[in-house]
């Protein structure tokens, strides 16, 4: 037993120093993540394909639910001019509108808020103001521009938000427009036609285009001429011959304006006026016999049924050009306006209830801040009347 104890440990140093000299088995190399490549998509650029960058999208947060206001109200203040010399086009907007806030009350309203509408006659003096006043947070809305004139110094004082048409000078007033003013509304065909007017050119008119513009008094429609209408009018070499004041009443005799510009040569006429102001024009000028020698154009307020109402012949209309901010759809461009005013009273009080937190704490300070946040439209585009009543053409492309 000594001797193989002996042995044993020899054997053992041996193969503890064999072992030691074996190589090392190698450590697993830990695995690098890929990175994932954000993906690069193409698309033309003026008929050059360029790459763009798409970033990876980020996982979207839970959306927060809107406040709920179960069985509060808020009141609309809607003026408009119902007892005015265009007190039939005032009523069917004030409708229109009330139409309008019905169905949107009907889906659910705003977050559970009913909205309430208070109409109210601008031609009644002292009740519009007083409305305004008693209200402890008006949000007005304008339907004519017979009540922006008669209401903007007022809603300049107490600084109170309004939606209207846009129609009149707003003084200082937090007014969002959904309309071009007249003047500008003017411009913008003006513009268009000296860059299409080969085109567009009526039959046996001359080269240049030589303008006439009728209106209503300022007060129910607005400035269409302006000093800084008839300069840029110079700068495209377009020549103002005619003026003239359409008076407001419903015997109105247009023809002695129409003698008087066929006699200047005009070949565009801009006639800023509703209802039967326009009627009447288009009506003369085709009993003359002189509706295909003029090109004839309108703020898009200006085209409503009332309109046809008046034309002897409902083609009569055909042909004439509407300059406008929004899109047309299938239905009346009065009706567009009012629901457009709802849209945009909307959004105005969804920003500011969700500033607020209740109906209460809403004040014309938040409404404004919140109007003023509410997008306008894109750009101008004009639009001509088809054939039929409530055909509208689009004949050229927004422009900002």
């Amino acid at each position: 037993m000594p001797v193989l104890r002996h042995l044993l440990v020899p054997l053992a140093l041996a193969a503890v120093a064999l072992a030691a000299c074996q190589p090392a088995q190698p450590l697993p190399v830990p695995v690098t993540p890929q990175p994932t490549h954000t993906p690069f998509a193409f698309s033309s650029l003026y008929g050059q394909q360029i790459a763009t960058y798409t970033p990876t999208p980020q996982p979207t947060a839970t959306a927060t639910p809107p406040p709920v206001f179960s069985g509060e109200t808020f009141t609309l203040h809607l003026f408009c001019a119902l007892s005015g010399p265009l007190s039939e086009l005032a009523a069917a907007r004030a409708a229109g509108f009330e139409a309008a806030v019905a169905a949107y009350n009907a889906g659910g309203g705003l977050g559970g808020v009913e909205l309430l509408v208070q109409v109210v006659d601008t031609g009644g003096g002292q009740a519009a103001a007083d409305a305004l006043a008693n209200s402890p947070a008006p949000l007005a809305v304008l339907c004519d521009a017979a009540s922006e004139a008669a209401l903007a110094e007022r809603l300049r004082q107490q600084r109170i938000p309004a939606i209207g048409l846009g129609t009149s000078d707003p003084l200082g007033t937090r007014l969002h427009v959904l309309e071009p003013a007249p003047d500008d509304a003017l411009a913008h065909w003006l513009q268009d036609l000296t860059a299409n007017w080969r085109q567009r050119q009526p039959l046996s008119a001359s080269s240049q285009l030589r303008l006439a513009v009728l209106s209503w008094p300022a007060e129910l429609g607005g400035r269409a001429l302006t000093p800084q209408l008839e300069n840029y009018a110079s700068s495209l070499d377009v020549e103002l011959v005619y003026q003239a004041e359409l008076a407001p009443q419903l015997d109105l005799n247009v023809y002695d304006a129409l003698y008087a510009l066929r006699d200047e040569y005009a070949n565009v006429i801009f006639v800023n006026a509703d209802s039967y102001g326009l009627a009447y024009v288009l009506n003369a000028l085709s009993n003359l016999g002189v509706r295909s020698r003029v090109l004839v154009a309108a703020p898009s307020a200006a085209y409503e049924p009332v309109l046809y109402s008046y034309l002897a012949d409902p083609a009569f209309a055909e042909g004439l050009y509407l300059v406008s901010a929004w899109d047309y759809t299938p239905q009346n461009w009065e009706q567009r306006h009012m629901d457009a005013a709802l849209d945009v009273a909307v959004r105005a009080l969804d920003a500011a209830l969700a500033q607020t937190g209740s109906v209460a704490a809403l004040s014309a300070t938040a409404l404004a801040q919140a109007l003023a946040g509410v997008d306008a439209p894109d750009g101008l585009s004009i639009w001509q009347v088809g054939a039929a009543p409530g055909e509208l053409i689009q004949v050229s492309q927004p422009v900002p």
